[in-house]
């Protein structure tokens, strides 16, 4: 038992007398993929976004470090659906519709470093393959809707359009206020500070809400928002450590 203890407390002193810290900033860009059901129809539609925080990682042992990050992380998608209804009068609908969320993205993460070399200025230049959960909370958001009612009647033609654009409080109760998902990557850090990463973050749970009628029907007349939506993400970034030690 004595030597467990003593084993035990020599391990702590080693991974503290080698522990690093390094604190950053960093910023990129969002790739959003979107799936939804649209009647009996698979729909995939691609979308955009940013992301801009900061970063904190941990070095207990060598080649090993746990990192966490706070980041202000939006997505952007559209969608479109349409109905036709065909007789001695046709009429078409069409629906197209703009979504721009943000969220407060806390992704944690461990990271494996393959040590390539000793930089310019002092720093090891790492090649990094991490993995770990993340934790998404919606802090805003906003979308419209423009609807296109074509009518064929009696060699007549009549176009109608109507354009309506809803905040945060129409559609709070449709997005989740909370999401837990996952993200793994590759990073690479380079002896001066500088990261590049690449990663893809995944969600466990559906964007949209499952219930239906969680509002007035006529309050956001936007189909898609009655269907389960699934997303997941690349994201790319650049990022800075200010302090390394």
């Amino acid at each position: 038992m004595k030597k467990a203890i003593a084993f035990v407390v020599a391990l702590s002193a080693t991974a503290t007398s080698f522990a690093q810290h390094e604190v950053g900033v960093k910023a990129g860009y969002n790739h959003l993929m979107t799936n939804y059901l649209t009647g009996d129809t698979d729909v995939e539609t691609d979308g955009g976004g940013y992301h801009v925080g900061a970063y904190y990682s941990y070095s207990p042992m060598d080649n090993v470090f746990i990192g966490g990050e706070v980041l202000i992380s939006s997505r952007r998608w559209n969608a479109f659906s349409s109905s036709t209804t065909d007789g001695s009068i046709l009429i078409k609908d069409e629906q197209y519709s703009f979504y721009s969320n943000h969220y407060l993205d806390i992704p944690l993460s461990i990271k494996y470093g393959i040590n390539m070399r000793k930089g310019r200025y002092g720093d090891s230049k790492y090649l990094l393959f991490y993995a770990g959960p993340t934790a998404s909370l919606l802090m805003s958001t906003s979308g419209s809707t423009q609807t296109t009612t074509r009518i064929d009647a009696h060699s007549q033609t009549t176009v109608t359009q109507e354009e309506v654009v809803f905040q945060k409080q129409d559609l709070k109760t449709h997005f989740r206020p909370f999401q837990l998902g996952y993200n793994v990557g590759v990073s690479y850090r380079f002896g001066f500070g500088l990261t590049i990463d690449a990663r893809y973050q995944g969600f466990a749970m559906p964007t949209i809400k499952t219930e239906l009628g969680l509002g007035p029907a006529d309050l956001v007349p936007i189909e898609e928002l009655d269907r389960e939506i699934k997303q997941g993400m690349f994201m790319i970034s650049i990022g800075y450590s200010f302090v390394r030690d």
